[in-house]
């Protein structure tokens, strides 16, 4: 058998040209949660021409299935292999350093494993590696695991609120898992798995509550991921359900509590979303939020109650996004939906951009592969996504994960260099122009999926008559799928008032029509 054929059984592809080195036989006794990331840091290894004997719990053999190593339950005349703290993130944390906190990339090249780089040249890598345990799962765990569910109602979601280390920081209490369960049935009509091995979390007398041990057994590792593969929700906090589901792929929120980081403690992937509980935002929250998915929501009942709306998003399954981005489309769906909910205007009606951006998304969808959208008048204000609509973002964060593009022209240096700030986290997804919008549309060729008008404030006495020149400006480089929003426009007694005022009757002149009117005015042709 050749050296590719080789590695290739052993579930890892490597290059025919790495050369094999001399077997190395290390042990690994850590938990469950640390065996899942050390089972995604081996293919590396084994890529680079590394093989090795592993000594582990027989229990734990499953986790590594898929790591290209040898198992043994012996371990004699093996090298012992630590596994180290990683950092809570600084104020320095941001979308693209989270290698400097990380706790499985902090643990790249220690001895006794062989020196392979760096952890910030080996974090694109890690973080994109695959284990996939499916094919290694023993028939008899997912005849029982699939026998158990059988009687179950669908969705079926696993919660996990108490892990054994850190109890303190990780767990969430008795007052917030009964919440949890109460909202959880309200959202769906499914059955909620409390996964519990040692007697330590809050009961609930419902049909569609169960007990793990309660209701079934004290199930080995191998069951466990069968059950979670059968399944359709994890709900996990910092601990060894949460970090195996991604060996499995199994859709999971993971919910971080108390100083608890995703950056930390976790890698980011595309079917988990991270919700961080906590009263004041912390500061690496934001900058880390697109790449980890993460929510933050606040720590008293509500938090709770915003956690199940997340579950019902995650259960119904992707509503902008396809389904390989589930973490990012609930994500979407939390800034929408949520953030972008308004109250009273200054034009006199009511702020709602969740209805319009619901609107818009869901059309660009329907209507484009990979969207191509240009906005006038960018971000200029920190997370203002229910005052100004925090458009640039929440359009950055929609075409990151379509293939799409966006420009965003602005006259003003320093609203450009401050949406270049926020919106780095999308690389060339997003691009920032600084100037006039009129003569930047006059002089552009590429064609308009989506044209976004917001320059000049409302207020502004000229806004309506710039906003027409914008979209005179533009009309060549639109076609007949292409969508005109103009915010901060309104109807009221027989006319449009706003930024679009005049925008609206010149395209309903010219054939088009309105497809909503709120805070915000979409047409269509």
């Amino acid at each position: 058998m050749g050296t590719a054929d080789h590695l290739v059984s052993r579930g890892v592809s490597a290059s025919a040209h790495v050369p094999i080195r001399d077997e190395i036989a290390i042990q690994f006794t850590h938990g469950l949660g640390d065996c899942a990331w050390f089972a995604l840091q081996l293919p590396l290894y084994v890529r680079r021409g590394y093989r090795f004997r592993l000594a582990c719990s027989a229990d734990k053999h499953i986790v590594f299935a898929g790591s290209g190593v040898e198992l043994t339950a012996d371990a004699s005349g093996t090298l012992f292999v630590p596994w180290h703290e990683g950092l809570q993130p600084t104020a320095e944390a941001d979308w693209n350093n989270a290698w400097r906190w990380n706790k499985g990339a902090r643990n790249f090249s220690v001895s006794p494993m062989p020196d392979i780089g760096t952890p910030k040249d080996l974090w694109d890598e890690y973080r994109a590696e695959r284990v996939n345990l499916l094919p290694h799962l023993p028939v008899a765990s997912c005849r029982a695991a699939g026998d158990w569910l059988h009687a179950l109602a669908r969705p079926v979601v696993l919660v996990h609120t108490h892990g054994n280390t850190g109890p303190e920081r990780k767990n969430l209490d008795a007052v917030q898992c009964r919440r949890l369960y109460f909202r959880l049935l309200e959202e769906t009509d499914g059955t909620i798995v409390l996964l519990d091995w040692d007697n330590r979390v809050p009961r609930l007398a419902h049909w569609r509550v169960r007990h793990l041990a309660d209701d079934w057994k004290n199930i080995d590792t191998s069951t466990l991921f069968a059950l979670m593969a059968q399944s359709d929700l994890l709900i996990g906090v910092d601990s060894g359900p949460l970090h195996a589901a991604r060996l499995v792929d199994m859709p999971a929120i993971g919910v971080w509590t108390r100083g608890g980081s995703p950056l930390t403690w976790s890698l980011p992937r595309p079917r988990q979303l991270n919700v961080v509980i906590a009263r004041d935002r912390p500061v690496w929250a934001a900058r880390a939020r697109i790449a980890y998915h993460i929510v933050e929501i606040n720590d008293g009942e509500s938090g709770i109650d915003q956690l199940a709306t997340l579950a019902g998003s995650m259960l119904a399954g992707p509503h902008f996004l396809k389904a390989p981005h589930a973490g990012a489309d609930a994500q979407l769906q939390w800034f929408v939906r949520q953030r972008l909910r308004g109250g009273a205007s200054p034009l006199g009606g009511y702020v709602d951009r969740h209805r319009s951006f619901d609107l818009l998304l869901s059309q660009l969808a329907e209507r484009f592969v990979q969207p191509q959208v240009v906005e006038t008048g960018c971000i200029r204000a920190e997370d203002d996504f229910a005052g100004a609509g925090f458009s640039t973002y929440v359009l950055g964060a929609y075409l990151h994960a379509r293939g799409g593009h966006l420009v965003s022209v602005d006259v003003d240096p320093n609203h450009c260099a401050f949406a270049r700030q926020w919106t780095c986290c999308f690389g060339d997804t997003v691009e920032v122009c600084t100037a006039d919008s009129v003569a930047w549309l006059a002089s552009s060729r590429e064609r308009i999926d989506l044209l976004y008008l917001d320059s000049l404030d409302a207020n502004d006495p000229h806004a309506g008559e710039h906003g027409l020149a914008e979209i005179e400006a533009a009309y060549p480089r639109l076609h007949g799928r292409s969508l005109v929003a103009c915010d901060d426009t309104v109807y009221q007694a027989n006319a449009f008032h706003g930024k679009g005022a005049l925008v609206v009757p010149w395209l309903i002149e010219r054939g088009w029509r309105v497809i909503y009117s709120g805070h915000q005015t979409v047409l269509s042709m």
